[in-house]
């Protein structure tokens, strides 16, 4: 501080009399480029570290004043540095996302530093995309991590009980409270166009008896435009445009026919396609995710889907449309799904010029009508799929044979295609996943998410999943993951001990009991009460007996929050940033640094070096005690 406080702030007059602002004298006395230039200059604020760091105090502020948190938020990336040895500091890497936790551990890590550090290189190339490389794993830093299961696993059950203590769901805030209620009102009008009055008609239960398969058949038609996604890397702070104009002009202008061009059943290419491939059943991509996400065995969502019956050349056929939008989430769901949106803002380009454009049709479908003047970026894929034992082998005298197999459309929209180092592209869809705990790591994608993101690439051909991890709090961009259809079908195996094709029972079930309904305008409806059903009901002229009112369900004009939100799970194998930076383990407790430093700086006296005996006893003596060493 002392040559910042010296530095002459009031040039001599003498400087503008003579029309020299700066004489020579001047500049190699007080010019900082001059100094850098001749590698003498020292940064004045080299000890100012030093001079803040006394400062920061554990100070109780506002949370709804997002300044004061921003500053208390660089106070903890310095206090985390403090706590970790300066570790931070020695790297060249950005590491996004290092935060200061406020839980109290209750004691060190079971683990050593050198032990955190092995596992963690094993754990890292288990969780890169595709197969794990095993030729780059270090055969023994695979055999500790391998011996070390039992204790890290007991270490973890603990790591993730501190974790849920300290848990605060009031600290959350809703991101863009204005968009999330502009597109809800938006979707609200939806329910203008689906008849208002419905009787009850039967149920359809979740599961079955029979093991249901579901596999691909063809391409029927694609069109539209695919933008390119261009992904930043991450070497320095990024955030997600919260505000841009782009988003709102983008997402958020909606003109009125809007619904009625993407609904199933007025989807003209959907009629063509069906005549010519005897379709049973047709959905879009949004009805799919919704029927595939009934894996909680609790069944406590709440959905409605609009489903059409028609009878095309003496055949019935099912045409299921978009879910009604929710009447009511939880802030951390209202996040997410505003934040899809401000994350293809911020990755798709629709105007670059390698973005791609979809004029593909197969053999059998050469008259298909295509839409006209597409919005900017929109696309469609229709692919057709068979669902049921899918040609699998099966005992005639099973009860629980699959009777029949169903032919499926499914409408799809792609986010965008990603260009590939060999001039490939690669079909890509994107998800948000919101963090709130980064000083305690990575949150695990929830079971309504992960079955949705199973669904969306089960039935979306070589198409991979994005997925962006960004902080709650601030929006930066903290980690991109790579999933394919099987990677998020492990994942949920994993936490949640059900695997994806469970979910396929009930899309079965929708094709076998709606074929037998007669033709006309329906509704599936599960409520919490309903447990493992979800109801039929049926049109109705007017309101009666055993009737419900949609309108009237519908009733409330705002998008109601759900309070007290749970405690979002800690993954216990997904590595963030901070891990890789501080060598840590995923949900394990802290390893005792000053242990570690005391004995790398004091090791034991049979490890000395030669050199240093050398200098104390003298050359004649080096050989003998290196013999002695050795025998040791």
């Amino acid at each position: 501080m002392d040559i910042f406080n010296s530095i002459d702030w009031n040039p001599s007059i003498n400087d503008i009399i003579d029309n020299e602002f700066v004489d020579g004298e001047r500049l190699e006395r007080e010019s900082a480029m001059y100094r850098i230039l001749r590698g003498t200059f020292t940064d004045p604020f080299i000890d100012a570290y030093e001079d803040f760091k006394g400062s920061i105090t554990q100070v109780d502020i506002d949370a709804n004043e997002k300044q004061k948190q921003a500053i208390i938020e660089e106070k903890n990336k310095i206090k985390e540095t403090t706590v970790e040895e300066g570790e931070a500091g020695k790297h060249a890497k950005y590491y996004p996302g290092i935060r200061k936790t406020k839980a109290k551990f209750p004691r060190f890590s079971s683990l050593s530093a050198d032990q955190h550090s092995a596992c963690l290189r094993v754990l890292l190339q288990f969780s890169a995309p595709g197969k794990p490389d095993i030729s780059k794993i270090n055969r023994e830093d695979l055999e500790m991590y391998t011996r070390l299961q039992s204790v890290i696993s007991e270490e973890q059950t603990e790591f993730l009980k501190v974790a849920k203590s300290n848990w605060d769901g009031s600290e959350v805030k809703l991101i863009r409270e204005d968009l999330i209620n502009r597109k809800w009102k938006f979707k609200m009008k939806y329910i203008e166009q689906i008849p208002r009055h419905y009787v009850e008609a039967g149920t359809i239960p979740f599961i079955c008896d029979k093991e249901i398969s579901v596999c691909f058949n063809a391409v029927a038609l694609e069109m539209g435009k695919l933008p390119r996604l261009i992904i930043p890397e991450l070497v320095r702070p990024t955030y997600l445009p919260v505000d841009s104009q782009k988003l709102e002009k983008t997402y958020f202008s909606f003109p009125e026919p809007q619904h009625q061009k993407n609904l199933i059943t007025e989807d003209l290419n959907c009629d063509k396609i069906i005549e010519a491939h005897d379709i049973d059943l047709v959905i879009s991509s949004s009805g799919l995710n919704c029927l595939c996400s009934n894996l909680d065995s609790s069944y406590k969502s709440s959905w409605a889907l609009p489903v059409t019956v028609r009878e095309v050349n003496n055949r019935k056929v099912i045409l299921v449309d978009k879910p009604l939008p929710p009447q009511a989430r939880n802030i951390i769901q209202k996040n997410s799904w505003i934040s899809k949106y401000i994350i293809r803002s911020f990755l798709l380009n629709p105007r670059h010029n390698s973005s791609v454009k979809l004029d593909q049709r197969d053999e059998f479908d050469l008259d298909a009508p295509q839409e006209e003047n597409q919005p900017e970026g929109l696309n469609f894929s229709y692919n057709i799929f068979s669902i049921g034992s899918c040609g699998l082998q099966q005992n005639e005298l099973m009860k629980n044979k699959v009777e029949r197999d169903y032919r499926l459309l499914v409408r799809t929209k792609t986010d965008g295609i990603e260009k590939l180092s060999n001039n490939q592209v690669q079909y890509i869809i994107t998800a948000p996943k919101m963090e709130h705990q980064l000083g305690l790591g990575a949150e695990a994608v929830t079971l309504e998410e992960a079955s949705r993101q199973w669904a969306a690439l089960t039935f979306r051909p070589d198409t991979t999943l994005l997925r962006v991890r960004a902080s709650s709090w601030n929006q930066e961009v903290i980690q991109y993951e790579r999933r394919t259809a099987i990677s998020v079908n492990n994942e949920i195996k994993r936490l949640y001990n059900v695997k994806g094709e469970d979910s396929l029972q009930l899309l079965y079930n929708v094709a076998e009991n709606m074929s037998k309904m007669t033709p006309g305008k329906y509704l599936i409806r599960h409520t919490p009460r309903n447990g493992a059903f979800a109801s039929i009901y049926k049109e109705a002229e007017a309101s009666g007996k055993n009737t419900i009112d949609l309108q009237a369900i519908y009733c409330d004009d705002q998008f109601q929050t759900i309070p007290n939100l749970p405690w979002p799970m800690i993954d216990k194998v997904v590595p963030l940033p901070m891990h890789e930076c501080f060598n840590r383990m995923p949900a394990l407790f802290h390893p005792d640094k000053k242990l570690f430093l005391k004995s790398r700086r004091n090791p034991p006296k049979n490890q000395k070096t030669p050199k240093k005996r050398m200098r104390k006893k003298g050359k004649k003596t080096e050989a003998a005690d290196t013999s002695a060493e050795t025998t040791t």
